[in-house]
């Protein structure tokens, strides 16, 4: 089953794949979470990196002493993670931006978790807006024309500067002529901290698409972390960029059982399939199946989705399940009871989208519940002949009678 949520994924070709665990410096030499100074992150990600300001390494482990360290408590980022900060000025707003060339492909697809935390470990650390509430990241593209046109230059490269304003993005400028580039396309993405520690790294799932079919051979894609509010501090981590001939399909569930029909006594299977979003994992899926009666859930054959998985009377819940990009399967065993004599002639099994499918990543789903049903059939048991006892008396006058026939028979033969 698992190869129709395979076949459902269309061709993609992985461009960027980045989880930032290989920093030039450990986090001891961090200081728990700063990079500045002339050593820049684009010395470690590479040269489509580029950085407003000081951006940051956060160190997760080890842990160091005399320091307030992050903790994962997914186990999502490692032991770094990347992050920038709203600052409490626009002189020293933070942003980050990549570019990516798009090689003729009409969609540029990506993945990426994203975390609200406080800033930590810095002398004078501000104090930030309560962790808890949604934080709203800007997500803005840009356009690098290899030849001039739109109104704008060739631009071989591209700068970040201070927003006008907080809160505002930053100013992508197009390299070497630092003319002022305008978003083809932006977008408003949020991430909420729900564990209460202002240091825990609470991960949210985004993952967006951009329209490349008009560039040009050699145009490349900006893409732009930028536009946080006073004191707000984002964390990025699993970034994965993708060339595509199509977006991103919607996650989406679906079900079956192996076999349309049983009698009761039975066993037989329900697979229950999650298509992935094509572009990489999202994380914090949420899975409930509440098996109908009379069919009973005898356990979980099989689960590629990981997280946590169990059997609660006759249902199975899953809590904190990672979807990959080609999607993952979880396999039931079922049994319809042999004392139940079909009592209904079929059940109904769903999996409704939104209360018993979602993510706590905040993920969107394509708001399709599954559906799936089976039928009983009482099969009939054709009646056997039962041999009747003849009595011995009743025995010897057929032997007796036949015996005298075959006589008669013989006689009248030798006339």
């Amino acid at each position: 089953m698992l190869a129709c949520v395979w076949s459902q994924a269309q061709a993609q070709t992985v461009i960027y794949q980045q989880n930032f665990e290989a920093p030039a410096l450990a986090c001891g030499q961090l200081d728990g979470t700063a990079r500045t100074g002339a050593t820049r992150l684009q010395d470690d990600f590479g040269n489509n990196f580029r950085q407003l300001n000081s951006a940051d390494v956060l160190c997760i482990t080890p842990p160091i002493a005399g320091k307030q360290n992050y903790s994962d408590p997914s186990g999502t980022a490692g032991s770094y993670t990347i992050g920038f900060y709203g600052s409490i000025d626009t002189a020293n707003t933070e942003a980050v931006g990549m570019a990516f060339d798009p090689d003729g492909q009409p969609f540029v697809n990506g993945s990426l978790a994203l975390a609200h935390v406080k800033l930590a470990n810095y002398t004078a650390t501000p104090t930030s807006p309560t962790i808890g509430s949604p934080v709203s990241i800007t997500m803005a593209y840009y356009r690098l024309r290899a030849v001039a046109g739109g109104g704008e230059p060739a631009s071989t490269d591209f700068s970040l500067s201070s927003p006008t304003a907080l809160g505002q993005p930053a100013i992508v400028r197009g390299l070497p002529t630092s003319t002022v580039l305008t978003p083809i396309q932006t977008e408003q993405v949020t991430t909420t901290n729900s564990t209460g520690n202002d240091y825990a790294l609470d991960w949210n799932t985004h993952t967006f698409s951009v329209d490349t079919s008009g560039f040009a051979t050699g145009d490349k894609l900006v893409v732009l972390f930028t536009g946080l509010a006073l004191n707000e501090y984002v964390a990025i981590d699993n970034f994965v960029v993708t060339t595509s001939a199509t977006a991103p399909v919607p996650l989406q569930v679906s079900k079956t059982f192996t076999t349309d029909t049983v009698q009761p006594g039975q066993n037989t299977q329900i697979s229950i399939d999650v298509q992935g979003n094509n572009v990489g994992d999202t994380l914090g899926l949420n899975l409930r199946d509440s098996v109908p009666a009379p069919l009973t859930l005898d356990g979980i054959a099989s689960n590629s989705c990981a997280g946590t998985a169990m059997v609660t009377g006759n249902a199975l819940e899953l809590s904190g399940g990672t979807v990959p990009a080609a999607g993952c399967q979880v396999v039931l065993n079922t049994t319809w009871p042999a004392s139940d004599l079909c009592s209904l002639s079929s059940v109904t099994n769903t999996i409704v989208d939104g209360s018993d499918f979602s993510f706590s990543s905040g993920a969107a789903t394509a708001g399709i519940d599954a559906t799936a049903s089976l039928a009983c059939n009482r099969a009939v048991t054709p009646p056997v002949a039962t041999p009747t006892a003849v009595p011995l008396g009743g025995l010897w006058v057929s032997l007796s009678l036949g015996l005298c026939l075959f006589g008669l028979a013989r006689r009248y033969q030798q006339r």
